[in-house]
C-alpha cells in the first residue's frame, strides 16, 4: 500500500505560469520520491467549472 502527502506550493512561489511553461519553487522536501502534479481551474479567459490535472510520468526524487 503506498501513502501519499500533499505538497502545496504557495500562488506566489510561481516564478512562470504560461500555457507551455511552468516554472515554481519547490518547498524545501524530505528525502525520497515525489510524484509532481499540477492541478488549475485558470485559463486565459475564464474560470473552469472543474480542475484540470497532469501527473509527470517521472517521480522527482530529492537525495542527500
Amino acid at each position: 500500500m503506498c501513502y501519499y502527502s500533499i505538497v502545496k506550493v504557495d500562488p506566489s512561489d510561481i516564478i512562470v505560469n504560461n500555457p507551455s511553461e511552468v516554472i515554481i519553487i519547490i518547498p524545501q522536501l524530505d528525502y525520497g520520491s515525489y510524484l509532481l502534479e499540477i492541478i488549475t481551474q485558470d485559463t486565459p479567459s475564464n474560470l473552469l467549472k472543474n480542475p484540470r490535472s497532469i501527473r509527470f510520468n517521472e517521480p522527482l526524487s530529492v537525495k542527500q
